[in-house]
């Protein structure tokens, strides 16, 4: 019943596989949980096709996700449940943009991808890259992010913690502050504290999780104490790529082997291993690992960009410009040929 009424869902999702090809190597990121803002997508409402994409997307979720993010509440956004949901399907309709539109942008629905085509993306981003590559179909990619996003909810209300993004720290000092970090909430009543590397942004940049007293540590003495220039606590319901997500692993790993996954059509990038991925075996193993592993972003895009020239093209595509921001600190050279598609 619901295949009916996805069809023209499918047809687009299709038309983006196969959509850039160029002659020069092209590289296509996703954002991750974050970057979704009240009004996204507003601007590329006149394209029938995006008003469709959101459509089935609700039908699928079983709420107004248009509405909620044109209108918000932005409490009602954020939430994981929501977010993350949000931003896939957004993202997917920021390859409306007029930039790349009548542009050979949507060839026939057989011809591949250019070889050197690249994709990642970023913690979430990285199951709309994988719709994107033609190893998803949106169906099953919605599908798997909505039961991921209920699943580290649930996780995150088992366990309050939280993370805080950190910059101006040395390498070696990272495992110190952490250990501290930890001391401290122990010495507070914290029964097996968590303190540890979430995300690896950019060359002294991080992302910590851990339990709501070891966060508390490093934003109250990390700079005092460690020397850190900048701390901010990130605005989510949990310590995500950590350890304290792994009640959340066996639902996700459950939604994976219900779905359809094949090998990605083009080269398709993994934020945890910071390797290409191969086989649907492995998608479905690294998506699980992702939930309790550290997303290395900065390796990932030394990788992807250590043999390739500096003439490709690069684009990210969804909301917000957090990717730009963290390339732009691991090479500032890539941003010479660097677009944002945004919504």
């Amino acid at each position: 019943m619901l295949a009916r009424t996805i069809s023209p869902l499918r047809f687009f999702v299709k038309r983006c596989h196969g959509r850039f090809r160029r002659s020069s190597s092209s590289c296509f990121f996703f954002p991750g949980q974050g970057a979704q803002h009240i009004g996204m997508c507003k601007r590329l409402l006149a394209e029938r096709s995006v008003l469709q994409l959101f459509e089935d997307a609700s039908k699928i979720l079983g709420y107004d996700l248009l509405s909620l993010c044109l209108n918000g509440p932005l409490e009602e956004l954020n939430k994981t449940v929501n977010c993350q949901p949000a931003v896939l399907v957004a993202s997917l309709a920021a390859l409306q943009d007029d930039r790349v539109k009548g542009t050979k942008v949507f060839p026939d629905l057989s011809d591949e991808f250019d070889a050197d085509t690249v994709t990642a993306g970023f913690s979430v981003g990285e199951v709309t890259a994988l719709i994107f590559s033609g190893a998803l179909s949106f169906e099953d990619g919605l599908k798997v992010v909505q039961v991921r996003a209920q699943a580290m909810q649930e996780a995150s209300d088992q366990r309050p913690s939280s993370m805080v993004s950190i910059m101006g720290l040395a390498d070696l000092d990272i495992q110190l502050l952490c250990d501290s970090a930890k001391e401290w909430s122990s010495s507070r009543g914290t029964q097996e504290p968590v303190a540890c590397v979430a995300n690896y942004l950019f060359p002294g940049g991080w992302a910590l999780g851990g339990d709501k007293s070891s966060v508390q540590y490093i934003l109250e003495f990390g700079k005092a104490k460690h020397g850190i220039k900048r701390a901010q606590l990130i605005p989510v319901s949990g310590a995500f790529h950590t350890e304290l997500m792994k009640p959340a692993q066996e639902p996700l790993r459950r939604v994976l082997e219900s779905v359809n996954i094949q090998t990605p059509r083009c080269t398709m990038y993994s934020g945890t291993s910071c390797e290409p991925v191969t086989n649907p075996d492995q998608i479905t193993s690294l998506l699980v690992r992702q939930l309790v592993e550290p997303v290395n972003w900065m390796k990932t895009i030394q990788n992807i960009f250590k043999e390739r020239t500096s003439s490709i093209k690069i684009y990210e595509v969804g909301p917000g410009r957090q990717l730009r921001t963290m390339i732009s600190r691991i090479d500032r050279t890539l941003l010479d040929n660097f677009t944002n598609l945004e919504t």
